[in-house]
């Protein structure tokens, strides 16, 4: 077994907190549900309904 392998079992997923919920932004929330080692956390939007709308977390400031 080489040193890399399994070492996606043994990391902590990545967090990804994602900016934006336009119309386009279903294909990012998407592609980060289906990626091994990471797991959405948060949505940011100036429209705080629509990050809302994205079921996690929402925010409508980065700051």
């Amino acid at each position: 077994m080489s040193a890399t392998a399994g070492t996606s079992l043994l990391r902590a997923p990545i967090r990804v907190a994602c900016v934006g919920a336009g119309h386009f932004s279903r294909c990012h929330y998407d592609s980060w549900a289906r990626m091994e080692g990471a797991r959405t956390v948060a949505a940011c939007n100036r429209d705080i309904a629509r990050a809302a709308a994205t079921g996690l977390p929402a925010y409508d400031d980065l700051a």
